[in-house]
């Protein structure tokens, strides 16, 4: 007994010690020794972005965010984080977006559309909360293979990305009447010539439309810009928005006497809004129209390259167009969330979505896509966008913001449109014979030259 008692209180005893000796070693370790066992690790946190996209109130169904939330499922699958999607009404949509800024709730991903003077002035105004995408596309080569990004470019820096097109203009033709007539004219003169035989022939060359009752006159407005491009190329463009050129260059004067010639077809103008001059077009007795959309009879209608300058010229692939409706990226995020922006651009703006998703919807993607759909006038499109070397949105968007800048239009419009008006009314006094190819060089440049001093 005495035996049994012994043992136990010696049992007691080095079961103290040892509690006593693991006490004073767990004092001597540190938070950074302890071990984690991995045998039950936590779940990951689910990694996730938020997007903003914009409806229209007009519209019964959502059909942007069922597309969206289909594409969004395939980005989960290839990057492995959700993206949250909540709407807008375009209505005050920039006004909103300021606002979250402001309290510094603005989602990851935002849809914009950089067609109205307020839009174009948030993103100028709030470059700062943007994400800058410049170096992220320059080291992925991503930048290469965008169609264009001036509308999401501010001081030579990109913030935004288009997704489609807003409209690209094309010298459409009737097949049989061009062919009859000698076959597609390469050179500015044999476009022309082709046009004053086709007159004589008893066919209306060109679609173009007079500024009456009913209608705003663009189309004649539209096909100077598609001359000015071939006779002074971009750079002497951008030169002149610079001041560093003159409307009375020849390259400008050049581009006015063409528009002289033409007047001196004598072609008639219609008063109608556009439906009506497309309807004009597709009845078959006229040449060209020179338009941002397409006619479904692609055996009766084709697309060519509009005509250059020059013999020496031929390589010279300009177009108009724009693609303002894409999306920008809130610049306050953390690395993490910017790395899975980067991301998002990489799945989003892939061949295939963009493909699947809006070419064969017949809007035209932003990024370089094989011409492979059910309709052969838009592959020839694009073939032709892909063979483009410089899309500039009109030439009246080439100059400088001027801000309050005074109308004379009686409106509050921006500097681009009133400029762009301007030219407009010029090009019809030119096309009814009211004043020269000189006489409107002078007056432009008069105004330019004003312009030019506003904006400084």
């Amino acid at each position: 007994m005495k035996s049994f008692r012994y043992s136990f209180l010696t049992l007691i005893v080095t079961g103290l010690v040892l509690f006593l000796i693991g006490c004073q070693e767990a004092e001597e370790v540190g938070d950074d020794d302890w071990i984690e066992d991995d045998s039950n690790p936590i779940q990951e946190e689910t990694k996730e972005l938020t997007l903003r996209y914009m409806f229209y109130s007009g519209f019964e169904d959502d059909y942007n965010g069922d597309k969206l939330k289909e594409i969004f499922d395939r980005i989960k699958m290839e990057q492995g984080f959700t993206i949250q999607s909540e709407s807008k009404s375009s209505d005050g949509y920039s006004a909103i977006l300021a606002d979250n800024i402001s309290r510094g709730e603005m989602p990851h991903i935002i849809e914009f559309h950089a067609t109205l003077p307020e839009d174009i002035n948030f993103m100028h105004e709030h470059t700062d909360h943007l994400l800058d995408l410049t170096d992220f596309l320059e080291d992925s080569g991503l930048i290469e293979e965008f169609h264009s990004l001036d509308h999401f470019t501010v001081d030579d820096r990109v913030y935004g990305l288009p997704v489609y097109s807003g409209g690209l203009t094309h010298l459409y033709y009737n097949k049989e009447l061009v062919e009859e007539l000698g076959g597609v004219p390469e050179t500015l003169d044999e476009f022309i010539a082709m046009m004053k035989e086709a007159k004589q022939a008893g066919y209306n060359p060109i679609i173009l439309d007079n500024q009456g009752d009913n209608s705003f006159s663009q189309l004649p407005y539209d096909l100077f810009q598609g001359i000015l491009l071939e006779t002074a190329g971009k750079e002497k463009i951008e030169a002149l928005m610079n001041g560093e050129a003159k409307w009375t260059d020849d390259e400008f004067l050049k581009a006015l006497q063409l528009m002289e010639d033409i007047a001196n077809i004598d072609i008639t103008r219609f008063d109608m809004y556009p439906d009506g001059l497309f309807n004009e077009f597709i009845s078959g007795n006229t040449l060209f129209m020179y338009y941002n959309f397409p006619p479904d009879d692609a055996e009766t209608f084709g697309i060519m390259q509009f005509p250059t300058a020059s013999e020496t010229k031929r390589d010279s692939t300009m177009m108009t167009g724009t693609f303002p409706f894409g999306y920008v990226f809130n610049g306050d995020v953390t690395e993490e969330e910017e790395k899975m922006i980067y991301q998002f651009i990489e799945s989003f703006w892939s061949k295939e979505i963009l493909t699947e998703y809006y070419l064969e919807e017949y809007l035209v993607p932003a990024v370089r896509v094989d011409a492979n759909t059910d309709n052969s006038l838009l592959n020839e499109s694009i073939t032709l966008l892909n063979e483009t070397h410089d899309i500039i949105p009109g030439v009246a968007e080439l100059v400088p913001d001027v801000k309050d800048l005074p109308s004379e239009f009686g409106t509050a419009v921006s500097s681009q449109e009133q400029y762009s008006w301007k030219l407009t009314e010029i090009v019809n006094e030119l096309l009814e014979g009211s004043i020269t190819a000189q006489e409107a060089a002078q007056e432009i440049d008069v105004y330019h030259e004003d312009f030019l001093k506003s904006a400084n």
